[in-house]
């Protein structure tokens, strides 16, 4: 689940970023900063917001068609076994101690 908020998260801001340096560019009239092969910096970061939509896209519908059980299990199966077994006690609870537990120091005596 996380990496899909992480390239969620991606998708959108170089969306907005691109976005951003599009827009800027045209209200100057040129570019502000040239990108590699002549292409503007904007478009750039366009290219990489699809390239991270489309990482979410493939990942959400990966998970959707697992069973519903197994996507829960993920990370319980990571873990080790004797943790994704309940715990049992064989021995009776011990009935609580009638003394009193007495844990401070008593004040020193002059």
């Amino acid at each position: 689940m996380m990496g899909i908020i992480v390239k969620l998260s991606f998708a959108v801001f170089w969306l907005f970023f691109g976005a951003t340096i599009l827009i800027a560019e045209y209200n100057r009239g040129q570019q502000l900063v040239p990108g590699p092969f002549g292409v503007s910096l904007g478009w750039w970061c366009i290219l990489l917001s699809v390239y991270n939509w489309i990482r979410f896209v493939l990942t959400w519908l990966f998970q959707r068609r697992r069973p519903p059980a197994e996507r829960e299990g993920i990370m319980t199966s990571l873990r080790p076994q004797h943790l994704n077994q309940p715990r049992t006690t064989d021995a009776e609870p011990q009935p609580a101690d009638p003394n009193p537990q007495i844990t401070e120091k008593p004040p020193p005596t002059s």
